[in-house]
């Protein structure tokens, strides 16, 4: 995943969604702070990211100690300035059958806070949703996403693998916001050609559907446009300023 983020904390790190978001914003030059309980499979996540470059720390922690878990947040935040914080644990919706022991605060023992914070936590966070774009276009430029409404159950993503002016290296990407299974892929084939000939034409006057080649004859064109312009201006003018002194001429011959 390409992000500008340089220092990122996540919690529930150890497996699943955590270091799967853990490994793809690992690279050189990125600090990652991992917490989990579970400090064995949190070391494999850490050696997998240090693999991929990245420094990391972790921390075996419950985040149902908030004393703790704010105590090392603050500790790492000092330490690195941290850019993006994932909160990937915090309730859950039954125990972990493979983490016995899970405590029965995170099973239901917050009643309506815990109520407030699982409808608040029900979507796939943003970043997972991103990388579930790059993995539908791997050649992607720009991704653009249309943020939705707090309630809204989709997401609309549009991925270009062109430099902005190509639809036909475009495509439109409709996403469950609380599975992040796909609900539509919308490549430029798959449009109608009505609609293809109108995206088409958009980019085409200015030349952009055919890149720096493209671009340079619209160039052109265009400037080839303004000299005639030019010069239907001038000879207008000329012939207006020879009809004036020839008119004058006139005048005078005839006082």
């Amino acid at each position: 995943m390409r992000a500008p983020y340089r220092a990122i904390a996540i919690t529930g790190a150890s497996s699943g969604l955590g270091a799967a978001l853990a490994t793809s914003y690992a690279g050189p030059g990125v600090v990652l702070g991992l917490v989990a309980r579970n400090r064995e499979r949190l070391a494999r996540t850490e050696a997998a990211c240090c693999a991929a470059g990245a420094r990391v720390e972790i921390a075996a922690i419950d985040v149902a100690d908030t004393a703790a878990i704010a105590a090392w947040l603050t500790e790492f935040d000092k330490a690195y300035s941290v850019e993006l914080l994932i909160a990937n644990a915090g309730t859950s919706a039954g125990p972990d059958p493979d983490s016995p022991g899970e405590p029965a605060a995170m099973n239901g023992g917050h009643g309506a806070d815990q109520r407030e914070s699982a409808d608040l936590t029900a979507n796939v966070p943003l970043e997972a949703l991103v990388a579930r774009a790059e993995g539908q276009m791997p050649d992607w430029q720009t991704i653009s996403i249309a943020l939705p409404s707090g309630n809204a159950p989709r997401i609309v993503l549009t991925l270009d693998a062109g430099d902005g002016g190509q639809p036909q290296k475009r495509a439109t990407l409709i996403l469950n916001r609380r599975t992040g299974a796909v609900e539509r892929w919308e490549p430029y084939s798959s449009q109608s050609a009505g609609r293809r000939a109108r995206t088409w034409l958009r980019f085409a006057h200015t030349g952009e559907v055919y890149g720096l080649a493209g671009q340079t004859v619209a160039g052109l064109v265009t400037a080839g446009g303004a000299v005639l312009v030019f010069t239907g201006l001038a000879l207008a003018l000329r012939r207006f300023l020879s009809w004036r002194k020839r008119a004058r001429g006139a005048l005078a011959k005839a006082a």
